[in-house]
């Protein structure tokens, strides 16, 4: 393959609304996939494809074990694929379709036993998170190959937090009773996934068209695996916020696969549910529109604290409210999404910062590799969270479909609010670590642009 040619562009330069558009709709498509999975492929399991929830915990942490090899196998050779459309739009064209097959076969319930249905379950979930990988790792890439301006970074998470929480939107409210409205849940949820997928294919596309990398091809090296290791060990905030991100990301997971039956069984309201998801996913957007304003004021670190202790506030409430008051459940349900669309919103704004930091401490700067670190801890935590809580309901007694004892309500209500609190703690702690601000990233830029003038001279 010929060498790329190198065409001198000013990385900071503002990006046009059209890019930021661009880029931000792309997380509606890929928060399809990840939000039906994280609110209803466990239910899907136990309640309509036929498999327990102990069964399903282990499908979710098997396909993670595999994230764990797959994940920096593909962020290494994004950091060394150079085609005519750039380093990481090239995924995001050629594997969104394969990714919204899979998605459908997911969803599928064949007419086969119960060992071949968790052959099946096992096979295809593993195969999402598969391409699930090589269309989204390359695409969260993308914030750092088209600016370096921490701000215009910051305002890009903003854009893509902002469609991914529309997508949250559309899966939440939409899905059951779309799925409801077919003549059993088995074709319902199938036909409802042929749609979803299809709409997350179409808007890949219009993100493949409508963005572009412009970090210049000359400041890509390549490197090997032994220093990719190198280059993760010295990059401490990127060390940090990933562990930061893990604790509250398996809490998360938790919380997102149980608040269905949570609704459901513990409130007896599985009518609101809908609702309920709708009202919080709006109160996400206001978090994110706020951290997206109060972050260029205090720091990115410091409303990330801030999102954090909301959330704990949130669960402290939850805990001692009881199951009669809804009303109170919904507000602090909306807090809580307030407080989880700032936290969104500030991960991804600070995760791309991390890449300049490694060039800075290594000389090598590996996107791809940064963002395959930083989605498998996030992976990561999606599995050990989806595993905890089928393991959780299936120790206290959780009977699909049936009358809950208190020993399960109470199981439901410890994932609910116990889980995401303690996870705020160790969240708030791990932070210490993470040491860019404003100043100093905008003084490690200068000087990288320093290097390469000197390298050029």
């Amino acid at each position: 393959m010929s060498k790329p040619q190198i065409v001198p562009q000013e990385t900071s330069a503002p990006l046009s609304l059209l890019r930021k558009l661009g880029y931000g709709v792309g997380d509606f498509a890929s928060n399809i996939t990840w939000q039906v999975v994280r609110l209803y492929l466990l239910f899907f399991y136990t309640d309509v494809f036929g498999i327990t929830a102990a069964e399903a915990g282990v499908i979710f942490l098997v396909s993670r074990v595999w994230d764990a090899i797959f994940d920096p196998m593909i962020g290494y050779i994004a950091d060394h694929t150079h085609t005519r459309w750039g380093k990481f739009r090239p995924y995001i064209l050629f594997g969104s379709l394969p990714l919204g097959i899979i998605l459908v076969m997911t969803f599928t319930t064949p007419d086969l036993g119960h060992d071949g249905k968790f052959v099946w379950a096992l096979v295809s979930y593993l195969l999402l998170v598969t391409l699930y990988s090589a269309v989204n790792l390359p695409f969260s890439s993308l914030t750092a190959a088209m600016t370096q301006d921490t701000n215009e970074r910051g305002t890009l998470s903003g854009f893509r937090v902002f469609f991914a929480i529309l997508a949250g939107i559309l899966v939440a409210v939409s899905t059951l009773p779309l799925v409801n409205s077919f003549p059993t849940k088995e074709i319902g949820f199938r036909n409802v996934l042929i749609i979803f997928s299809a709409i997350a294919t179409i808007v890949f596309f219009i993100t493949f068209l409508s963005t572009r990398e412009r970090i210049s091809v000359e400041s890509h090296v390549g490197y090997s695996l032994k220093e990719a290791l190198r280059l993760l060990m010295a990059n401490k905030p990127l060390i940090a916020l990933s562990m930061s991100v893990f604790f509250l990301g398996i809490a998360n997971t938790m919380t997102g696969a149980t608040s269905l039956y949570f609704i459901k069984y513990n409130l007896k309201r599985e009518d609101l549910y809908p609702v309920y998801a709708l009202f919080v996913a709006l109160c996400l957007i206001v978090g994110v529109v706020l951290s997206t304003i109060m972050s260029k004021r205090i720091g990115k670190k410091n409303m990330y604290y801030a999102a954090i202790a909301i959330g704990m506030a949130v669960n402290v409430g939850v805990f001692v409210t009881p199951y009669s008051n809804i009303g109170l459940i919904f507000i602090l349900g909306a807090l809580g999404g307030i407080g989880g669309g700032a936290g969104a919103q500030l991960m991804w704004s600070m995760a791309p910062d991390t890449v300049e930091y490694a060039e800075w401490k290594t000389g090598l700067r590996a996107e791809g590799l940064t963002y395959s670190a930083f989605s498998f801890v996030q992976k990561l935590d999606t599995a050990i969270g989806g595993a905890f809580a089928g393991m959780i309901l299936a120790f206290v007694g959780y009977v699909p479909n049936g009358v809950q004892t208190g020993t399960a309500l109470n199981g439901i209500l410890g994932i609910m609010t116990i889980a995401p609190f303690t996870a705020g703690i160790l969240g708030i702690f791990c932070m210490r670590w993470y040491s860019l601000d404003s100043v100093r990233f905008n003084t490690i830029v200068s000087e990288l642009k320093e290097r390469k003038i000197g390298t050029k001279g």
